[in-house]
């Protein structure tokens, strides 16, 4: 794992002795995913860089990323470091490092081989090791349960920013006039939020969630829009793609 200072290229640090923290707070694994939200892009980050004469390209977008790989995590050395963006590096929050995707931006990180899901803050680059697509923070590793293994197979589906945020008020945040297609509706949030990470890692986009109270029940609804006319039969068409046969037609 090398660490990018500040957006500045071509200012590293070799990898010191690496490890959990001396003490692992209670609780750690109850840790609330990151909510994906809007951020201000790194404009360094953005910049080509080489490491041991590899050279990344950093990508523009992250709408439709989607890879399988390993999945590493960096600890106590870093605790308190820059990342690549500036922020500090904190081994107890919901962060990652990726050698390619725009910074800051927020992914869905699955453990294959146990099921576990995170969202997590995509804050610093790395990790530069063969066969490993991206680096965890301390606690992200904890939730998903590969700290003691230390990588595991994964699924890593990254989420766009202006698109991924589910609102803090759980009302419709869209003020575009348009059509709006209800892609389903959940009692279970997180069932709600697989729907939306599926349509944004497919291009369906923007993609809300909020909750309604319906005969006494709290559902959590995921709504498509708002469509334009011009586009709404392909989009139509491509909901249709994604297995969702009949999505209903929805008001603003």
């Amino acid at each position: 794992m090398l660490l990018i200072a500040g957006c500045t290229p071509g200012v590293y640090q070799s990898k010191p002795v690496d490890g959990p923290p001396a003490i692992v707070p209670a609780g750690l694994i109850n840790l609330p995913d990151a909510i994906p939200r809007d951020e201000v892009p790194c404009g360094g980050c953005a910049r080509p860089y080489v490491i041991d004469g590899v050279r990344y390209q950093p990508l523009a977008s992250n709408l439709g990323y989607r890879e399988r790989g390993h999945a590493s995590w960096y600890g106590s050395a870093f605790h308190g470091n820059p990342t690549a963006t500036g922020e500090r590096y904190d081994m107890f929050a919901m962060t990652a490092a990726h050698k390619t995707l725009p910074l800051p931006s927020y992914a869905r990180v699955r453990n294959l081989q146990n099921g576990r899901q995170v969202t997590v803050k995509v804050n610093d680059r790395g990790p530069f090791h063969a066969g490993r697509i991206i680096d965890l923070s301390y606690a992200a590793a904890v939730k998903l349960g590969i700290d003691q293994i230390g990588s595991a197979p994964v699924e890593v589906v990254a989420l766009p920013l202006s698109a991924g945020a589910v609102s803090a008020t759980n009302k419709p945040v869209s003020t575009v006039n348009g059509v709006y297609y209800q892609a389903g509706a959940f009692a279970n949030p997180q069932n709600a939020r697989a729907l939306q990470v599926k349509l944004l890692a497919a291009g369906v986009e923007p993609v809300e969630i909020f909750a309604v109270e319906v005969n006494g029940r709290r559902l959590h609804r995921v709504r498509v829009g708002p469509v334009t006319e011009d586009i709404e039969t392909l989009m139509i068409a491509r909901l249709k793609d994604l297995g969702l046969y009949s999505p209903a037609k929805d008001t603003p």
